[in-house]
């Protein structure tokens, strides 16, 4: 049976307290969640490219790095099921990539499902990707 402590949800819109810093709004969310690895926190950042952010204050941070950092934070938690919704929105292609790859090597251990306009960067995906336009189906195609 799945439960809610089985789940990781990422949003596409990330939330940081603007006046502290990253590495504090990561904590506040594992104080929540309950996780304390602080080896998935380190390797996390150095993997996400965002170590030298950790002490800056969140609202002097980039779209983009703020995105990254949302992703660690879904990490950290470190569930058995992870729900990432278009966790490349904010990124350029080469973090984009890194993101990418990072949630690959998390489906071998884990569930990671993936909802993105740029298939192409997800082809580790083991199910089917659907395309939907107006709220209908128009295509499905096996990444596979």
């Amino acid at each position: 049976m799945i439960t809610k402590d089985d789940v990781t949800l990422i949003l596409q819109y990330p939330y940081f307290f603007g006046d502290l810093r990253i590495i504090d709004n990561l904590k506040i969310g594992s104080l929540f969640s309950g996780a304390k690895n602080h080896k998935l926190l380190r390797n996390g950042a150095k993997r996400l490219q965002i170590g030298h952010i950790l002490k800056r204050k969140a609202n002097v941070c980039s779209g983009g790095e703020k995105a990254r950092a949302n992703i660690l934070r879904g990490i950290i938690e470190n569930r058995n099921i992870i729900l990432v919704d278009e966790p490349t929105a904010h990124l350029d292609l080469n973090n984009s990539k890194i993101v990418a790859t990072l949630l690959s090597d998390l489906s071998s251990t884990k569930i990671v499902i993936v909802t993105t306009h740029q298939p192409a960067l997800f082809k580790f995906a083991n199910t089917i990707f659907l395309n939907i336009e107006k709220g209908s189906f128009i295509e499905n195609v096996h990444l596979t």
